[in-house]
């Protein structure tokens, strides 16, 4: 069964470096002194589990100006299971209580799909950092998918 927890800068926040390290460190060989940048303090964090194991995480920033999701992180064995799209949902959920009219979010090209199933839309060009390759994405709140898979918008 699919779980999710939201942590902030003032929890313990090991569990999600574990998972962020796993997967961008040694899976992606993103370089260890890039992927703690100093804003995990300030951010909400979304962590999804499968029976008590960490499956993905994710954070969300908000700069006073705009929200930002960063740092989402599946494991390779959860993949293609829905629990990277459980986290993002969580954090936009955050994000739209808020009162935010739209997100942005870089992702690695290869998570692409996912945020499109989700309303998000290519907003820039693809560029490098620690390595991968990121595109820029936007959401406009209007854009939102109410449920998972629901290609109409409407709630189910």
């Amino acid at each position: 069964m699919i779980q999710g927890k939201y942590l902030t800068g003032n929890d313990n926040l090991a569990e999600l470096y574990r998972l962020r390290e796993a997967v961008f460190q040694k899976e992606f060989g993103f370089p260890a002194e890039l992927e703690r940048d100093g804003y995990d303090k300030l951010a909400i964090h979304a962590i999804a589990y499968d029976e008590g194991r960490p499956a993905a995480t994710g954070r969300i920033l908000y700069d006073g100006e705009i929200y930002r999701i960063s740092r989402v992180a599946v494991k390779a064995e959860f993949r293609g299971k829905g629990y990277g799209e459980f986290v993002v949902r969580m954090l936009i959920n955050k994000a739209l209580m808020s009162g935010t009219r739209e997100i942005y979010v870089s992702t690695l090209t290869g998570g692409k799909r996912m945020f499109e199933r989700i309303g998000f839309q290519v907003c820039g060009q693809e560029y490098e950092n620690g390595g991968l390759l990121y595109l820029p994405m936007w959401l406009p709140a209007e854009r939102l998918q109410k449920c998972c898979g629901c290609e109409s918008g409407e709630s189910h």
